[in-house]
């Protein structure tokens, strides 16, 4: 068709650089051709819409049919890609190249050109999907959000639809746990949001395992060859009212943790149904390569913003001073919260796993003397701060504040209160520092002690002194007599 129309073209060869590129993706069946256009005049009389054919001869001899695309905004001197879409059939190979042209004409003119450079991009299956995969742990299924580039349309096609480049099997690794993935229900790589289900109970195995790690491995058949990837799934959840939970916080102070969740108030009454009768937080922190857990038991439902706090002192002696050193230096490598509700029979009625946030500080410890209407505290710096000006904020469970101003650096701080704000056994203590804040729990709190060893002694040494000036009175007072006495008697000798 091409020579017939040629009679009536003009032609011309001479439009485009000659280091011209094809790249021809296997993943996506994918053919782009990189121009660069020597900007003749003659070659930009072409209209805008053209039709483009693209000839590829194989040296091995596979007869390749030539490929097609349609351009309707066309221009020579912008164009530096064209891209042929799904380029070659089912099965075919294009094998090693010696030549190839590409033609763009219309009834009047054809610009071609030769293209000396071929290259043929491999499968990269890490890059089949996003690094933001999520899975959620049910009670008997482990769903996955999955995010597809679109990069591997070819390898995860079932075989149905394509015989010599299928997915073979898709299996699922949760922390050494593995289940496979049904195939027969279906497998759509092609949209923007991915989710597969793996059917499986595997709740009670969860609730052994702290921290978890899951990842994806997907076996591909590539014309007869088995290719196997991985793709990590960056967080798995476990929730049993999913998305109750919003946001939890932790404070490392005061040889203690302390722990603040805010849930989802709309979602109470769900999550209240499905808690157990004894409900455990364990959190686990993993240090230089070894994980050590600590318990603490609430049994109530939680309250929204509820401080709970977890006691180094109440764990079993061998974690206690494991504890105090995590809380010591405010060091660790991973942290994650699980939250586990049994019933009364010891089975699981509920379960959740948060990865709480540090709240930031620049203290390790503080503790506070109050004296009337004011409260003394001393501040045990961690080193982690910037000495500077700084506000200071005492905050009550009214969530009412009085202030103070003084340096952060500072190890002694003193907050000037009324009567009413000191009515609580728990404070909240901010600092605010070049625009950033940092937070601080304030549970011991202690009244100036009365020292009944200097009252008894002042009352001692008063009587002492009374007495003493009461033995000198009389002392006095019996001089003097005796004086009189003396006198009266040397006037009647005298007389």
């Amino acid at each position: 068709m091409l020579i017939v129309l040629q009679i009536f073209q003009q032609v011309l060869d001479n439009c485009f650089d000659e280091n011209s590129l094809i790249i021809y993706d296997e993943n996506i069946n994918q053919l782009v051709v990189q121009l660069k256009p020597l900007n003749v005049e003659a070659c930009g009389k072409m209209p805008p819409g053209v039709q483009v054919n693209l000839t590829i001869n194989s040296l091995e001899g596979i007869k390749i049919p030539i490929v097609t695309t349609t351009l309707s905004s066309f221009s020579y001197q912008n164009i530096t890609n064209i891209t042929f879409a799904a380029a070659l059939p089912t099965g075919q190979k294009i094998g090693l190249v010696y030549s190839a042209q590409l033609d763009i004409y219309t009834f009047g003119q054809v610009l071609t050109t030769l293209i000396p450079k071929f290259s043929l991009q491999k499968s990269n299956l890490q890059a089949c999907y996003e690094p933001r995969s999520v899975a959620q742990v049910f009670r008997d299924r482990i769903e996955v959000e999955l995010f597809p580039t679109g990069l591997c349309k070819t390898q995860m096609q079932l075989k149905t639809a394509s015989p010599d480049n299928f997915l073979q099997a898709v299996q699922l690794s949760l922390s050494g746990a593995l289940v496979e993935l049904d195939l027969n229900m279906g497998f759509d790589y092609m949209v923007a949001k991915q989710e597969i289900m793996f059917k499986d109970d595997l709740l009670e195995f969860v609730q052994q395992q702290p921290f978890l790690n899951t990842f994806i491995v997907f076996t591909t058949s590539q014309v007869g060859s088995k290719v196997e990837f991985q793709v990590d799934v960056e967080s798995t959840r476990l929730e049993t009212v999913v998305a109750f939970f919003q946001v939890a916080l932790m404070s490392l102070q005061n040889d203690d943790i302390y722990l603040r969740l805010q849930f989802d108030q709309d979602k109470y009454d769900d999550y209240t149904s499905k808690l157990g009768d004894h409900t455990t937080f364990k959190l686990s922190f993993i240090v230089n390569g070894t994980q050590h857990s600590f318990l603490s038991s609430h049994n109530a439902p939680l309250v929204n913003n509820q401080v709970l706090q977890i006691t180094c002192a109440s764990q079993i002696i061998k974690l206690r001073p494991i504890c105090s050193a995590i809380v010591l230096s405010q060091q660790f490598d991973r942290v994650v919260l699980d939250i586990i509700s049994v019933g009364s029979d010891q089975t699981l009625k509920a379960m959740y796993k948060q990865t709480p946030q540090m709240v930031p500080t620049c203290w390790t410890k503080v503790t506070a003397v109050r004296r009337k209407n004011v409260i003394d505290l001393t501040l045990y710096l961690n080193g982690k701060c910037s000495a500077g000006p700084a506000e200071f904020s005492l905050i009550n469970h009214n969530k009412v504040a009085i202030t103070a101003s003084g340096d952060s650096s500072a190890t002694q701080v003193s907050f000037t209160g009324y009567d009413g704000f000191f009515d609580t056994a728990r404070y909240g203590l901010s600092m605010v520092l070049d625009g950033a804040t940092y937070l601080l729990f304030l549970d011991d709190v202690k009244a100036q002690p009365v020292n009944y060893g200097l009252i008894a002694a002042v009352a001692v040494g008063a009587s002492w002194v009374a007495c003493c000036t009461a033995f000198a009175i009389h002392g006095i007072v019996q001089a003097v007599v005796a004086m009189k006495n003396r006198k009266r008697t040397s006037r009647r000798k005298a007389h």
